[in-house]
């Protein structure tokens, strides 16, 4: 049976179909400049530069003003009390702490507390950092699937410990997080797994660590924090009591607004 000449009166069945190629270009990603290398977390709108001494090292901290109805979920001075009582070896793995505000489209497709960067530049600000990212002052609520992955699911325990709420439902898991809850897994988890990050980078061959699976490394940084953070527990470091609104920052161009230091 012979097949039948090309018919130019059927419609393709790939017309208007993501198979062609339709909604491409409209899919939402985090847009990069073509005319500058610098990362989204690199591009700051402003930032104030303070110093703290910790132990032997002067620390600096990068803070850019959060938005209106945003701020950092824990103070410097939270952040200093905790580094004071880290090993001084593994705070000589990273140079300096950014506090940023993330943008909406950020917060959509690169959901973070912070991040450990090997590598970073801000004006003359340069080096490997810790970047801890601003949070809405109102809280946070969102929902993931209730299929999760093992890894995942012990994430979500984390929260729960942190004092956030998991609300399983028929359709999804949904998570309300308040500022005392984000408090918590930043003060007490996301900077502590951070500095573990940079201690195995720094301590491993970039060669083995690049082959190393994300897993892997991600299991590193948090049993460094869950081992520093018992031995905090033990010496009675925390939990840190927030004080109130410290108007000596303003010197130094902080804002006692900008960070979340009061628990009503």
């Amino acid at each position: 049976m012979m097949r039948p000449g090309w018919n130019p009166v059927r419609r393709n069945r790939n017309i208007g179909t993501v198979r062609q190629g339709h909604g491409a270009n409209n899919s939402l990603v985090i847009p990069e400049s073509w005319h500058s290398p610098l990362r989204f977390w690199e591009r700051l709108a402003g930032g104030v530069k303070v110093r703290r001494k910790i132990g032997g090292k002067d620390q600096l901290f990068l803070v850019e003003p959060p938005q209106a109805g945003w701020c950092y979920p824990c103070s410097i001075a939270d952040m200093v009390t905790i580094l004071t009582h880290c090993p001084a070896e593994d705070l000589e793995r990273f140079d300096h702490i950014v506090l940023r505000q993330p943008t909406r489209k950020q917060c959509i497709l690169s959901p973070v507390w912070g991040r450990a960067v090997p590598a970073i530049e801000i004006g003359n600000v340069r080096g490997s950092a810790i970047v801890i990212e601003a949070q809405p002052s109102t809280g946070l609520c969102w929902s993931e699937s209730r299929s999760v992955s093992p890894e995942r699911r012990r994430e979500l325990e984390r929260l729960r410990e942190d004092g956030h709420r998991i609300l399983p439902s028929r359709r999804c898991i949904q998570i309300l997080s308040s500022m005392e809850a984000m408090r918590s897994t930043v003060l007490y988890r996301t900077l502590l797994h951070e500095i573990g990050h940079h201690v195995d980078r720094s301590s491993c061959d970039p060669v083995i660590r690049e082959n190393r699976a994300t897993a892997e490394k991600e299991n590193f940084a948090h049993l460094y924090a869950n081992k520093l953070l018992a031995k905090l527990a033990a010496q009675g470091v925390v939990p840190i009591v927030p004080c109130g609104q410290d108007h000596s920052l303003l010197p130094e161009g902080l804002k006692p607004e900008w960070f979340f230091r009061q628990i009503a």
